[in-house]
């Protein structure tokens, strides 16, 4: 169908092959740039800011020597802990020995610690009588006013003579520790002059 196509280069020679350089046999070195100083790369406009950096640095400096003296003279300066005594004022730096113009620091010892004697007998609300008289007498031996009129039972057999179980002794519709507290008898009518167990 179709015919083949026709070779227009078939009639031509071919073209010989391109020479070759020669290789070198070695590479040289280009000659080294001359050194140059950075002022000489810095751009017209201005150059690299050592002048800022310096006085950066010399701020800083400045500011760490200030602090250190700060602290040094703060805790030069704390007074001591009441109660501790002060290392630094009572032991000599080369020695280890302490100084004679130091005090020492007061011991503090508490104070003895005072039982009250035991009581032979027991006595539960501390009025004076014992369980074993309370119970003799009928009080209450857990109440230390067993009538509730003001006055301990021991107060009322002792010294007013009064009786513990009644809060009105003589009956004048006053209670017995009212009448101690004005200034009157409770056994009867009238002031209570002197005050029983007054010196």
């Amino acid at each position: 169908m179709f015919d083949e196509p026709e070779d227009i280069f078939s009639d031509t020679a071919p073209a010989p092959a391109a020479p070759t350089a020669p290789r070198p046999a070695a590479v040289q070195a280009a000659p080294a740039a001359p050194l140059v100083s950075p002022s000489e790369y810095a751009p017209s406009g201005g150059g690299f800011p050592w002048k800022g950096i310096v006085i950066a640095f010399a701020v800083v400096l400045v500011i760490s020597a200030a602090a250190a003296l700060a602290y040094f003279l703060l805790t030069s300066n704390t007074p001591a802990t009441p109660g501790v005594p002060n290392v630094s004022d009572s032991v000599s730096e080369d020695t280890g020995v302490p100084s004679p113009s130091s005090t020492p620091a007061p011991v503090v010892t508490p104070p003895p610690v005072v039982t009250p004697p035991a009581s032979p007998e027991p006595d539960q609300d501390r009025d004076g009588l014992t369980d074993a008289q309370e119970a003799q007498l009928g009080t209450s031996p857990v109440e230390a006013d067993s009538d509730v009129d003001g006055l301990y039972d021991k107060e009322e057999l002792d010294v007013y003579g009064t009786d513990p179980l009644d809060p009105d002794t003589d009956a004048d519709t006053y209670r017995d520790g009212d009448e101690v507290r004005n200034g009157y008898n409770p056994n009867g009518s009238g002031k209570l002059l002197p005050i029983p167990g007054a010196s």
